[in-house]
């Protein structure tokens, strides 16, 4: 299957979330539509602006900072 070609089971529901940090959609989903660069065949950046794959609701992408618990790793010079 390609991206391009997945449907969702959901119809498009049109909620926002955008100020909302999301790993799981309200529809049930984990799958979501996000904008990527890569560098070396790794992603090297990612926006935080995200869709449902699902139903197209709009949220934002976690990242390491938003993770509880979440210490800077210290610098060592």
């Amino acid at each position: 299957m390609d991206i391009r070609d997945y449907k969702g089971q959901w119809p498009d529901t049109g909620h926002d979330f955008s100020d909302t940090i999301m790993h799981e959609c309200i529809c049930g989903s984990n799958l979501w539509r996000v904008i990527v660069s890569f560098e070396e065949y790794e992603i090297a950046t990612y926006a935080t602006d995200m869709e449902c794959l699902e139903c197209g609701t709009r949220a934002k992408a976690p990242t390491p900072i938003d993770k509880p618990g979440y210490k800077p790793e210290s610098l060592a010079f």
